[in-house]
């Protein structure tokens, strides 16, 4: 184990600054989104369960009136939870994504140098459709800059997934260009695949 770390130590100084702070980004990158994908899994599982209980109770109030005051409290109840969810999913700026990105990159100092939004389509998740944007950025600015761009990203549309990420220039004023993908939950439900 000496000789090991021994070893590591003699080989540290020719490694070159910007390859350990792209190794170093590239790390907290993957954590990062690797939480935020679990977390959108989990939120997709939710809503679409809750989706299926609101229609459930929705269906009973229909056919079972004894009771209206207690299942009316109920439906209400799991349509508020289902509404705080989606909310989760977006902010107001999300309907207009390029607001959002504009807006994002001013407050962190990070240049939008180029934005190119995709064709609106659908991706399967839980057996429910959910529309999906695709957008390609270009950003420059300091690496701070770029990472807090991401992370106010993040927490303005947490239902956005970031499919690639490239930094060049690092011995100057460092670029990206990121590739986006933004969850859409429109306020109908989302279509149910025939089983």
């Amino acid at each position: 184990m000496a000789k090991a770390l021994a070893a590591f130590r003699r080989r540290l100084p020719g490694v070159k600054p910007w390859v350990a702070v792209a190794a170093l980004l590239a790390a907290v990158l993957l954590v990062y989104y690797t939480v935020l994908a679990a977390r959108y899994w989990e939120g997709s599982r939710q809503v679409t369960s809750l989706d299926n209980r609101v229609q459930q109770l929705s269906a009973q109030i229909r056919n079972q009136p004894p009771d209206e005051g207690a299942l009316e409290a109920m439906l209400l109840s799991q349509e508020q939870r289902l509404e705080e969810l989606r909310s989760s999913f977006s902010d107001p700026d999300t309907d207009n994504p390029m607001a959002l990105l504009s807006n994002t990159a001013m407050e962190t100092g990070v240049a939008l140098v180029s934005v190119t939004a995709g064709e609106v389509s659908s991706e399967d998740r839980n057996g429910a459709e959910h529309p999906t944007l695709p957008m390609t950025l270009t950003l420059r600015g300091a690496t701070p800059q770029l990472y807090q761009f991401l992370r106010l990203l993040h927490q303005r549309a947490p239902a956005m997934g970031v499919s690639s990420f490239r930094m060049s220039g690092l011995d100057g004023t460092p670029s990206a260009q990121v590739q986006l993908l933004f969850y859409l939950l429109s306020r109908a439900t989302p279509e149910r695949k025939a089983p």
